[in-house]
């Protein structure tokens, strides 16, 4: 008997967040010191490349619509590999930063394009769509946490360039997986021909979650901080070593496991509408505390503020997401969702790397990086919640929700 969908995805999802996260937590720090970059460079570079898979993931959620979520997948995850093992030849042998960044700019697009697809498979294969968002997340956070531990001290033993090794063979893992995975009957029944399927305009976006992904934009500001920020202000400012940045990230993916399923059970209490809200809030006081943070201990004792609040987040809004767009549209709308994301998540290193080129005043940094943050909780709460309240039902969960 093979594994249920749900065990597969959450297996391809883990070994993405280890190959994200082990590649996102350290090339800023690379490109520093072997290439010599600004900060202010090194943030323009990543912007661009989330730029460029904000765009690609708009496409790759309409492209699961019409030729299968898996399908879809797979060419991402594709990408995503030659991606990883190009970015080690280069950074090992060739060592130019015009090809390096080309190649970052690719494996952003395959990464960030895989989202939609994935997403709309995990809505597709949950019977309780919360549930199948948490398992996943829980998935990628334990990836996400192995993989900067572990590029931590490859890059200690044996340097940089390691790291994409080591990713790579994490995303042929996740390729491998998803050839064996089966598409749940709704992903058959729902993809379109290439002729009958409408050409994209916001105009069709639900409305709601367009302003939900407004405030997403704005949080994810905050989550980028990971790429840029927060490794070299813990390097320069703080003296952390490699090793102790890793487990820093490390710390994260291990409080997701713990904090999770208790945090999901929380959310079936209050509503996804209200678990949202909750999620953000303490996101963005997570971030704001690294100001005050000068040893390992209390940079984790912050990571585990951001994680509770990760741990609304995802789930809350993903299942938002998902019960509001019409199902035969449903990447379209995934795409949309995740676009605003990676648009955010670009602004984040550009805004960070700024700001540590001017000063490295702990209190000025993390006062200007999380402010999106705490914009981002008023908005909501203003001008989204409640439509989000009476879409989805009084009490915040899905009407429309499979049982």
């Amino acid at each position: 008997m093979g594994l249920p969908r749900i065990a597969m995805l959450s297996i391809m999802f883990g070994c993405l967040g280890y190959a994200l996260y082990s590649v996102e937590s350290f090339t800023s720090l690379f490109m520093h010191e072997s290439f010599s970059l600004g900060f202010t460079i090194i943030g323009i570079i990543f912007t661009l490349s989330n730029l460029a898979g904000s765009v690609f993931q708009i496409y790759t959620g309409r492209l699961g619509d019409r030729i299968g979520h898996k399908k879809m997948l797979l060419i991402t995850y594709a990408v995503a590999s030659v991606s990883m093992i190009m970015l080690y030849i280069t950074a090992r042998y060739i060592h130019n930063f015009i090809i390096f960044s080309g190649f970052f700019l690719l494996l952003a697009s395959g990464i960030w394009g895989s989202f939609p697809p994935f997403s709309s498979l995990v809505s597709l294969s949950s019977r309780n769509r919360i549930n199948g968002f948490t398992m996943t997340r829980v998935a990628l956070n334990v990836g996400t946490g192995v993989g900067p531990g572990v590029a931590g001290i490859l890059i200690g033993l044996y340097g940089f360039p390691t790291m994409y090794l080591s990713a790579f063979a994490a995303t042929v893992l996740a390729f491998a997986v998803g050839i064996m995975f089966k598409s749940p009957v709704q992903e058959k029944a729902t993809e379109k021909s290439m002729e009958t399927y409408p050409k994209f305009s916001f105009k069709n976006i639900n409305r709601t979650i367009i302003l939900l992904s407004i405030s997403s934009l704005l949080l994810t500001i905050l989550l980028a901080q990971d790429t840029v920020t927060l490794p070299n202000y813990a390097s320069i400012v703080r003296n952390l070593s490699t090793e102790q940045i890793g487990l820093v990230f490390t710390s994260n993916g291990i409080l997701v496991v713990l904090m999770q399923y208790p945090v999901t059970r929380a959310i079936h209490r209050i509503g996804a509408a209200r678990g949202y809200v909750v999620g953000l809030l303490f996101f963005s006081i997570g971030v704001f505390s690294f100001a005050f943070d000068s040893s390992i201990l209390q940079f984790i004792g912050s990571e585990a503020v951001m994680t509770f609040g990760e741990d609304f987040l995802d789930p809350s809004g993903s299942s938002i997401v998902a019960n509001l767009s019409p199902e035969k549209r449903l990447g379209e709308h995934m795409g949309v969702f995740n676009s605003f994301n990676a648009i955010g998540y670009s602004m984040g290193p550009l805004i960070g790397g700024m700001i540590i080129s001017v000063t490295l005043n702990p209190y000025y940094i993390w006062s200007v990086v999380s402010l999106p943050g705490f914009i981002a909780v008023l908005i909501y709460m203003l001008f989204v919640m409640k439509k989000v309240v009476n879409a989805m039902g009084k009490s915040g969960k899905a009407i429309s929700e499979r049982v």
